[in-house]
């Protein structure tokens, strides 16, 4: 029997293998073993996100809303859903005017292309104003 690893913090778990490499756990990385070579190697993983928790959302709170109130200079709403108190902007410009400007480029790109009036569907951005950050 032959060590193969030099892992020294966590065991190695979960291997599987192709006959070629061993791939594994090792704490939070992935790492495989090459049998030929009797290197090893880490696996880089990438996770692209696009931060679902930070992008605006919008649900139907009527059935959640507990109470709510304006604030005095009408820019902003505090209210009360599920328990949790929220305060938002009633109303935001800049990123109103980003939407709206990226709807109106749409609808000229599909007149260029002679395509007829249709749905256009817009990614939703996020704000880049300094209250929103």
């Amino acid at each position: 029997m032959r060590r193969h690893t030099n892992e020294n913090e966590y065991y190695v778990r979960f291997p599987s293998t192709d006959g070629k490499r061993i791939v594994y756990s090792n704490g939070a990385t992935i790492s495989f073993y090459d049998i030929a070579a009797d290197a090893v190697s880490p696996v880089e993983v990438h996770t692209h996100s696009t931060a679902p928790q930070t992008v605006r959302r919008f649900e139907n709170a009527a059935e959640s809303l507990e109470g709510f109130a304006p604030h005095p200079d009408g820019t902003q709403l505090a209210f009360v859903s599920r328990g949790q108190q929220f305060t938002m902007p009633l109303f935001n410009t800049e990123l109103f005017t980003n939407h709206i400007e990226s709807a109106f480029e749409a609808m000229y790109e599909r007149y260029r292309k002679g395509l007829p009036p249709d749905h256009i569907y817009l990614p939703l951005t996020r704000c880049s104003c300094t209250r929103c950050r």
